[in-house]
């Protein structure tokens, strides 16, 4: 979720600078040492979650279980920690929140809300996510901005949800899906529908000069859209869908789940080529640094059904704690 991938603002400094220097194509980030950062949830015994996150593997769970609240999205800014996501009181409705350093912020906008992705830029908060109508279970695609709602669509009779969010200049980019299952991204609320298949939808987006990519399904198949032509990516022939997308110069990465597979499993792909992991995993996110890949993400026990946390550095698993959800991971530059 490029919300996520703090390295696509380095890259777009890069870029920047580049043209400045009348240099005309994009050149990759070299590895170098990173913080790794990953956003998610753990079980606790009452049955409800606690928001967590987990910095090179040291763990910070925020508040207590007397709500239940799920983590969708982290981003980090300076020394500074978001999480976003929502909160379920007991018997209750879900409730759209980030955290800035474990202070909580709701966020406004229906009787259910729902928090997908955050992305911030000086002292301004980006958060993308859905809320419904006070007169139906219709969810609607919106956005909040330091906590200001904003509607993406404005007829409420079909459904249509905001997955991701993420900044270029002074432009907002939105990926989601309108119109009842069709895929679309928004460039500062104006809508761009990149399907008119039924089967459809933007999962992530990253934006790199003037090059938009969304990762997402198509026709039940992993595909990412570069501005706005689908390349679909080699699943060996099953139903996949790609949920996050990260770029390096001219290289792209893409990641996401067969979870309807027995076992399930997943895979990412650089530059659409297979790289597929071990069964009964669970890919959630992906970030890049150079040539290493990093991936969130949980490992399935098909016995118990109790979800282990992790990352994988390079394809090699990170165990971050179990009965925990992984959901979405950075990776920032010492």
């Amino acid at each position: 979720m490029n919300h996520k991938k703090l390295l696509s603002f380095a890259l777009v400094t890069l870029v920047v600078t580049m043209f400045t220097a009348c240099i005309k194509s994009y050149q990759p980030i070299s590895s170098q040492p990173v913080d790794v950062y990953v956003g998610g949830n753990v079980a606790t015994a009452n049955g409800n979650s606690v928001a967590a996150y987990w910095k090179n593997g040291i763990e910070t769970k925020i508040g207590d279980s007397t709500y239940s609240a799920v983590v969708k999205s982290i981003a980090i800014a300076g020394n500074d920690v978001y999480l976003a996501g929502w909160t379920t009181p007991m018997f209750g409705k879900p409730s759209a929140c980030y955290w800035k350093n474990g202070v909580l912020v709701r966020l406004l906008g229906g009787p259910v809300t729902l928090a997908y992705s955050i992305t911030v830029k000086g002292s301004d908060v980006y958060v993308a996510g859905t809320s419904t109508t006070s007169v139906g279970p219709i969810q609607t695609a919106v956005y909040w901005k330091n906590g200001v709602l904003t509607k993406l669509v404005s007829d409420s009779s079909s459904f249509s949800t905001a997955s991701s969010v993420a900044l270029n200049g002074n432009d907002v980019y939105i990926a989601g899906l309108s119109k009842n299952n069709l895929a679309t991204y928004w460039k500062n609320g104006t809508a761009t529908l990149l399907s008119d298949s039924t089967s459809s939808g933007g999962t992530d987006i990253a934006v790199l000069g003037s090059n938009i990519y969304i990762s997402g399904v198509l026709n039940y198949n992993a595909v990412y859209w570069k501005n706005g032509v689908p390349i679909q990516l080699n699943t060996n022939g099953a139903a996949f869908g790609a949920n996050s997308i990260a770029t390096n110069g001219y290289d792209v990465y893409s990641a996401g789940s067969n979870t309807n597979a027995n076992p399930p499993y997943s895979a990412y792909w650089k530059n659409g080529v297979l790289n597929q992991l071990p069964d009964n995993t669970d890919v959630t996110d992906i970030a890049v640094n150079g040539n290493d890949v990093y991936l969130s993400g949980n490992l399935i026990n098909p016995s118990t059904n109790v979800n282990t946390a992790v990352y994988w550095s390079n394809g090699s698993p990170v165990v971050l704690a179990t009965n925990a959800s992984a959901n979405s991971i950075v990776v920032v530059p010492k």
